[in-house]
């Protein structure tokens, strides 16, 4: 139900069939996730942020570790990739895509620089949907400084043709 940061959660089981005990899986950074719903937005997988230990809290892990019985949640921390489509509601469900190459890097980018949500939901449609400042206000608060360290972020990992 949530569109930037610690927004998906993800429920995770073994399948009877698979081999048996834990099993490890990674996300990488830059997935899509593409939404079930044609009006609500895709994601982009910044990273996992742990497995969910109540309402409100994590235990912070950056795999997903599938239990040999019975299941866990996880909170990946995603961003909205459509700014023109709804945000996704608590009730959308999602496939995951490969990862993007430039998305990755916007992801890799936003950690390193220590870019705040703002600033890394911006980065993410300034690429996607190639908005300006403006545009980007009427939907969504972003204050002058984080767009500029947005688009740093974007323009260290598109590459123009020459």
């Amino acid at each position: 139900g949530g569109s930037s940061g610690d927004s998906v959660m993800v429920d995770v089981s073994k399948n009877p069939q698979a081999t048996p005990g834990w099993q490890t899986v990674t996300i990488a950074p830059g997935s899509r996730l593409d939404s079930s719903e044609a009006g609500a937005q895709s994601m982009v997988v910044l990273r996992v942020a742990g497995r969910v230990t109540g309402a409100n809290s994590y235990e912070p892990s950056s795999d997903i570790v599938i239990p040999a019985s019975g299941s866990a949640t996880y909170a990946l921390n995603a961003f909205c990739a459509e700014f023109h489509k709804d945000n996704p509601s608590a009730s959308t469900h999602f496939t995951l895509r490969s990862p993007d190459p430039t998305l990755a890097c916007i992801a890799r980018q936003s950690v390193t620089a220590g870019l705040s949500i703002e600033a890394i939901q911006a980065a993410i449609w300034i690429y996607t949907d190639r908005l300006t400042y403006d545009e980007t206000n009427q939907k969504f608060r972003v204050s002058f400084d984080n767009w500029s360290r947005a688009q740093q972020a974007v323009a260290a990992c598109v590459v123009t043709p020459k």
